[in-house]
């Protein structure tokens, strides 16, 4: 008689595509590829489209992140599948409308049709998803004007804020005219910083968040 053999889907191994660094409202899509064995793309799909995304959703497939230290999950928002061995989860929607999260390590799990999926070996999938930030408002407005005195408050808006975290807000223009403010965690998704007065002349300046404990060490967010 007939014999049958079935071959059964696995993940292997995980490529993060997030965020960049000072993508503003640029920051999405961000997505995980997830490379494996048997990835069925002929399954029941529907179509996600979102102007600069059209796409081929595949409704059965999802991807959970779970963080390691501070624990919370996202779900994401589609998947699609690029081949039997790959196939790619995407998170948010926008970079205004982004799940919630803490800068951290995250675990990955990879369901089809709400069953876990095993991997090739036991070790957990890791991620680290770093934070950004994505708008600013001074005033009530996005086009941000301040006085040159100083004092106002400056509101930053984005993702991934970690309480654990010391965060700064630089204000510079050309070479050596630079001023810094220590920023406040409103919450993961909002940070606050006193603009400081600027004793160059007026015009436009550059600004960036940094993360670090001290100003003298910190890193672009």
């Amino acid at each position: 008689g007939a014999v049958f053999f079935e071959f059964e889907e696995m993940a292997d191994a995980v490529t993060l595509s997030w965020h960049r660094l000072g993508c503003g409202d640029r920051c999405w899509p961000s997505s995980v590829e997830v490379r494996g064995f048997g990835f069925q793309n002929m399954s029941a799909t529907a179509r996600f489209n979102r102007g600069d995304i059209d796409s081929i959703n595949h409704v059965e497939y999802s991807c959970i992140l779970t963080g390691m230290v501070n624990v919370s999950s996202l779900a994401s928002s589609f998947v699609t599948i690029e081949s039997p061995g790959v196939l790619r989860c995407f998170f948010g929607r926008d970079g205004d409308a982004f799940p919630t999260y803490v800068s951290q390590d995250f675990a990955l799990t990879l369901s089809h049709n709400g069953v876990p999926l095993p991997w090739t070996s036991p070790e957990p999938r890791v991620v680290f998803l770093s934070e950004a930030w994505t708008g600013l408002t001074c005033r009530g407005s996005r086009w941000c004007t301040a006085r040159a005195s100083g004092g106002e408050l400056l509101l930053v808006t984005g993702y991934g804020f970690n309480h654990a975290v010391q965060y700064w807000c630089r204000w510079s223009r050309g070479g050596g005219e630079e001023m810094s403010s220590m920023a406040e965690m409103d919450s993961s998704e909002a940070l606050s910083c006193e603009i400081p007065a600027w004793s160059w002349e007026e015009g436009a300046v550059d600004f960036t968040v940094l993360k670090g404990g001290a100003l003298n060490a910190a890193t672009p967010v």
